[in-house]
């Protein structure tokens, strides 16, 4: 669909997509009009700049290539899965992250090489063991002993050998002194993952694969995370995250290469880098307390995370430095679409008003799990923000449902269009079917043209999995 492409008035805001901008008051989206973009495809819908996220992903490679001598950048398909948008970054080069088998397999339906994939997350199945063992895959990132023996047994069988690195919890002494904030984030968030090195745990799952048959080791895997999903953030906070756990894990590094004698070809970073000079942040029902905070730049990040790594490994055999960045790529350039179905005036001191929408929080669960939230603007009078009414912007469901707390939004009325910005990473993947609403669309768009990525979905898709009326009952 080509659209209008007016002269710009108002420079985007700090946690708007690269490509939108306010032209007389009217958003577009890479020269998308967004309101036609609405009556085209209807309300609610996911709209995602693929000219952005490509731009994001370059950036993030660029910075770290020119910077230090060997990194992968492997996109997170948990971040946003919709297959254009996994296409668009195996078409720009890009490798994968997959937990789980299905994961795995968007990522071939797509283009990739296997070769090109690592295999993550906790207690894989039997049925992605052995896929990784059939078809080559780049990595698994071993989670536990037993995941190690079944792995090497599927290996076995196969005939292969598949290549590994092993996720350890730290005992992030260091990061706690600095964070105290975040301990609960470890406990509930990272508590599940991986093998501890202070109980001894790692040691004997890195001699396992050393010495078994279908399993090579390559070197170490943590989470280095977000700082700002549950606990404290600034700048300071976040970089020194980085670099707190970079210089324990490399310590560990040279530790296991001593004592175990392994070599550390490869440390695996995880994810957890925001994209964009700023990230919205509030705690869920605490109204009043949201705030757009600055984020890193790319190059304080890499002085973060390669400063450690230079200062453990000679400058000759530095390790391959792999990165499952999702919320860098995908977060920002991708906003959703909502239609404005109720307004009323609620009785609060000071005055408030609630914007019902045509969507739900159902339909992106992180801003209930994190601190990471949403900011609106109205689609056509964009400008008039500053001057606007406080409002809560909330959802059709019956709970709790605030997509936006203590915002300034004009004088709306019912039908207007408000855009959500920040959607891109774990919205749509984590939305439900709460009170059975059905999921948004994904529109995508480039150079002023949108095309749908992903049909919205019906009330029948919503219950094609149930059976009846007639049940086929049976003796267990």
């Amino acid at each position: 669909m080509a659209v209008g492409q007016g002269q710009p008035t108002m420079a985007r805001a700090a946690d708007w997509p690269e490509l939108m901008e306010s032209r007389e008051g009217r958003l577009h989206l890479d020269g998308c009009d967004l309101e036609r973009v609405a009556q085209t495809f209807g309300t609610p819908c996911w709209v995602a700049s693929l000219r952005g996220i490509e731009h994001n992903y370059r950036r993030f490679v660029d910075g770290w290539e020119a910077r230090y001598p060997a990194i992968e950048c492997h996109y997170s398909i948990k971040a946003n899965h919709t297959l254009e948008i996994v296409r668009t970054l195996q078409q720009a080069g890009g490798r994968f992250d997959c937990t789980g088998e299905a994961e795995f397999e968007i990522a071939l339906m797509c283009g990739a090489d296997p070769r090109r994939c690592v295999i993550n997350g906790n207690g894989k199945s039997p049925a992605m063991l052995r896929l990784a063992a059939e078809r080559g895959v780049r990595q698994i990132n071993l989670d536990s002993i037993g995941e190690a023996e079944r792995l090497n047994a599927a290996a076995v069988a196969a005939g292969s050998v598949v290549d590994c690195t092993v996720r350890v919890q730290l005992g992030y002494e260091d990061l706690i002194a600095h964070d105290a904030s975040y301990s609960s984030t470890l406990t509930i968030w990272e508590g599940k993952f991986g093998v501890n090195v202070p109980g001894g745990e790692a040691d004997r799952v890195i001699a396992y694969v050393r010495d078994a048959p279908g399993l090579t080791f390559r070197g170490l895997h943590h989470h280095l995370a977000f700082a700002g999903v549950a606990g404290d953030y600034t700048i300071e906070i976040e970089t020194g995250h980085h670099r707190d756990v970079m210089t324990e894990l490399c310590r560990y590094a040279r530790d296991i290469e001593r004592t175990l004698g392994v070599r550390v070809e490869r440390i695996d970073c995880g994810g957890g880098f925001a994209s964009g000079d700023g990230i919205f942040m509030v705690s869920p029902g605490n109204a009043g307390d949201g705030t757009l905070h600055p984020l890193p730049a790319i190059e304080q990040y890499i002085e973060a995370v390669t400063g450690p790594v230079r200062a453990a490994f000679a400058a000759d055999r530095l390790p391959i430095l792999q990165f499952e960045t999702g919320r860098y790529q995908v977060a920002k350039d991708v906003v959703l679409l909502t239609a404005v179905t109720d307004v009323k005036d609620g009785h609060s001191s000071p005055p408030r008003r609630f914007i019902t929408c045509d969507s739900s929080m159902q339909q992106f669960t992180a801003k209930g799990m994190q601190k990471v939230a949403h900011q609106v603007v109205h689609c056509t009078r964009a400008d008039d923000t500053p001057n606007g009414v406080l409002a809560d912007v909330v959802g059709q469901t019956c709970a709790y449902d605030s997509s936006a707390e203590d915002v300034y939004l004009p004088d709306v009325a019912v039908g207007d269009l408000l855009v959500h910005t920040g959607h891109g990473a774990y919205c749509d993947t984590s939305g439900s079917n709460f009170n059975a609403m059905p999921r948004p669309a994904t529109v995508v768009v480039r150079d002023g043209r949108a095309a749908l990525a992903k049909r919205h979905e019906t009330v029948m898709d919503v219950v094609a999995r149930h059976a009846g009326p007639a049940l086929d009952w049976r003796t267990p």
